[in-house]
């Protein structure tokens, strides 16, 4: 068990941090440098060598992810250095947590001198025998989860130079097929289509209602411009205004069964795309495409596109879903607004 020191000095500060869980990768999120920093430093004390849970991997696997977040342009303060020292310390499960921990304090330390500071950190022999054991570890022919306990490409380059891996011939001949998508290709326009139905076409009034500006003016330029506004002015109040076809506390219960509808087709296409990776990937292989036949790749970048689009929706009925919840507070032309919101990015044209 782990204790929790508080100072009680009357000069003495307590930072409280607020962290938030992914909502579908259920993993801890935080916005601030220093509060990654110390759940860092959490995750590599309280890991151990069997992936947690909730993380779905090992303390110190989470806490690489979490110090890849963390590099600053500017020197780190007394705090997050001592945190990042904290890290160092503690991190001796995986040596690419010490090794990330340092590059983070020599790439601050560089700026030093923009901010008029003398005083670094030595750390030029801090990971010379983490260098030995991560060099060893890329060779080795059983490797241990190498996309979340090795660092990537870029950073292996950025700083070390160049690292060997062990190469593996792998057969042409066992090219994985994917099996159909378990949701429709249209299922999330037909969604989206079926939302307008929600909508009714309320008449314009008979008489618009005066533009609430002052009209008396001598200027050419301003009186162009009160024309202009006029003519935008009653062209709106012309169209047919967008309603309601129901109070929302009526629309809340359709609302739910298509949250709930959406929401299950989207678990669905996660759990395809989980399986189809997991059967395409060896323990071994760092890239997707040898092991998919042509057909699977495009199926399964299908997939992914159709997966972005649930996630957009899901998201889309969870908030009409909050403000019909509120109706007592809110007007009905923030539900009006949110439906007739139409989804822009076509993801077959524009899938980046």
């Amino acid at each position: 068990m782990d204790d929790i020191c508080i100072f009680k000095e009357a000069g003495s500060r307590v930072d409280v941090h607020s962290y938030d869980v992914h909502r579908r990768l259920r993993t801890f999120e935080t916005e601030t440098v220093g509060a990654r920093l110390q759940l860092a430093a959490v995750c590599t004390r309280a890991g151990v060598n069997v992936p947690s849970k909730r993380l779905q991997m090992t303390g110190a696997e989470a806490a690489v992810q979490l110090l890849r977040a963390c590099r600053s342009s500017r020197p780190f303060s007394t705090f997050k250095k001592d945190t990042l020292l904290t890290v160092y310390k503690l991190s001796y499960r995986e040596p690419a947590v010490r090794i990330l921990a340092v590059a983070l304090l020599k790439e601050a330390g560089k700026l030093a001198f923009l901010f008029g500071q003398t005083q670094t950190v030595n750390v030029a022999m801090a990971v010379a025998d983490e260098t030995t054991e991560y060099a060893e570890m890329c060779m080795e022919e059983i490797q241990r989860n190498p996309l979340r306990s090795q660092l990537r490409r870029n950073e292996e380059t950025f700083i070390f130079g160049n690292v060997a891996h062990l190469r593996k011939s792998g057969s042409s001949k066992g090219a994985v097929e994917c099996r159909p998508l378990p949701v429709a290709d249209d299922y999330v326009k037909s969604v989206e289509m079926a939302l307008q139905l929600f909508l009714k076409a309320e008449a314009s009034a008979e008489e618009i209602p005066p533009l609430p500006l002052e009209s008396s003016t001598v200027n050419a330029m301003s009186k162009k411009m009160l024309d202009e506004l006029h003519v935008s002015w009653n062209s709106y109040h012309s169209q047919p205004q967008a309603k309601l076809n129901a109070a929302p506390h009526v629309l809340l219960e359709s609302f739910t069964t298509q949250l709930s509808d959406v929401s299950s087709c989207r678990y669905e296409m996660e759990k395809y795309l989980q399986e189809s990776f997991t059967n395409a990937v060896s323990k071994t292989l760092h890239t997707l495409a040898p092991k998919f036949s042509e057909k699977s790749r495009k199926l399964f970048e299908k997939g992914v596109l159709l997966y972005m689009e649930l996630c957009i929706l899901e998201d889309k009925m969870e908030r009409l879903i909050w403000k019909a919840k509120r109706c007592g507070e809110l007007s009905d032309a923030q539900i009006v607004d949110e439906l007739t919101n139409i989804r822009q990015w076509q993801s077959e044209d524009y899938p980046y």
